[in-house]
């Protein structure tokens, strides 16, 4: 099995990052080299990180001096590392709320496709059943716009799942600037369907092993919908 790049992005974990968890993994995978980037945390994740982990072999301490998001967070680091020492690059996100096995789900799979493929995480609604309504009710319709904007004769079941790993060649799809943070999921199979590498079968859907719901909490509120109404509208100009 060849290298596999994981990045983390970490916003004022201190309180919720399962130390051990992530330690047990790195240490029984050695595969997996993890990159965790503090996202200009206003605790003190940076030195949380250090601590647990900057010691530890096949994992490096990441710092960005603001807030950014996810998005900007994994082209940092893909811009910052030597992708050629990796066959595939991933994300997770930090809670844990999708758990580290699901990276060696994602892995046997795209190690059965050709290059130039990617591997999306979808969460069933039997996974989905101990979310809160709220939350649930703005996955569905997320993914519905998702559905729609794609385009795909065969939709993808889930596009917004935090757990998503890439062919190391598909670097590219992180160069540009995203238009929104919250919604950067799509744009990247939008430039995949826009590139020369395009095939809808290099799309990998693996079903997600657990969903683990931490807070029960989400993003998607009264206030956010505006935003979220907008950077829908700005994608769908932009890649259309």
């Amino acid at each position: 099995m060849g290298k596999i790049a994981v990045i983390v992005p970490c916003f004022n974990e201190t309180a919720r990052l399962d130390v051990i968890s992530y330690q047990q993994f790195i240490l029984g995978n050695s595969d997996f080299h993890f990159y965790f980037v503090d996202d200009g945390s206003s605790d003190r994740t940076y030195e949380f990180l250090v601590n647990n982990f900057g010691e530890l072999h096949g994992c490096q301490i990441l710092k960005s001096v603001s807030n950014v998001g996810k998005g900007r967070v994994i082209q940092y680091v893909l811009k910052s590392i030597n992708l050629q020492s990796y066959c595939y690059f991933s994300f997770i996100d930090a809670d844990l709320e999708i758990p580290l096995n699901q990276l060696i789900s994602l892995q046997s799979h795209l190690a059965l496709v050709p290059d130039n493929s990617l591997a999306l995480s979808y969460r069933t609604p039997k996974k989905m059943a101990n979310v809160n309504w709220i939350r649930k009710t703005g996955s569905f319709v997320v993914k519905k716009i998702a559905q729609n904007i794609v385009g795909f004769k065969t939709p993808l079941r889930d596009t917004q799942c935090g757990c998503k790993m890439f062919n190391s060649q598909l670097a590219f799809l992180f160069q540009d600037e995203f238009l929104s943070s919250w919604l950067f999921d799509i744009e990247l199979i939008l430039r995949f369907k826009d590139s020369d590498n395009f095939e809808r079968s290099n799309i990998v859907e693996v079903e997600l092993l657990e969903l683990i719901s931490n807070s029960g909490s989400s993003n998607i509120t009264i206030r956010t919908i505006p935003k979220l109404i907008m950077d829908i509208y700005k994608i769908s100009r932009c890649y259309k």
